[in-house]
């Protein structure tokens, strides 16, 4: 979360200067965050207390406490195909997005996603800033009037991969 962090406020504010830096999250993530890099400038949201609790009626139908008792130990441990897992709650979390109407655009991800492409693109030249730059502005336009509501990639185990969404 602090590479994240951190490079998400250089690309906030080196390639996309009206963007902000959200973080979704609950009291001890906004904590955490706010000690680990309080120059960030990160907006901190906390989940929405309705969506918190469709999450866990979810994950308690989806897999009934007392559920793993009733089975034998070759069947599915998951009553539905969705899993119950972490991440599958993570990606049901990512509701929060379609509530902030006070954004023209949401660039989503996770903080295990380096949007600077890894070890070697630390130092990038300014002619891959500048690039970058006109690549994010003209893209994020086109993308804006085209009326597409969603970007992102499939996954082998749900519709969309929600590790990142645009």
């Amino acid at each position: 979360l602090v590479k994240w962090l951190h490079s998400s406020a250089q690309l906030a504010a080196s390639l996309l200067p009206r963007a902000q830096v959200v973080v979704w999250t609950n009291a001890a993530g906004a904590n955490f965050t706010q000690t680990a890099c309080p120059s960030c400038g990160a907006r901190i949201i906390f989940f929405d207390a309705d969506l918190l609790a469709a999450v866990d009626a979810w994950a308690t139908a989806a897999d009934p406490p007392g559920a793993e008792a009733r089975r034998g130990g070759g069947e599915n441990r998951h009553s539905l195909p969705l899993r119950t897992s972490f991440g599958s709650r993570t990606a049901l979390l990512k509701w929060q997005a379609v509530r902030h109407v006070e954004y023209r655009l949401i660039f989503l991800t996770d903080a295990d996603v380096d949007i600077y492409g890894g070890p070697g693109a630390v130092g990038r030249n300014a002619a891959w800033q500048a690039a970058a730059q006109r690549a994010w502005s003209e893209g994020v336009e086109r993308l804006l009037a085209s009326h597409t509501e969603l970007v992102a990639s499939a996954d082998h185990e749900s519709p969309v991969n929600t590790g990142v969404l645009l």
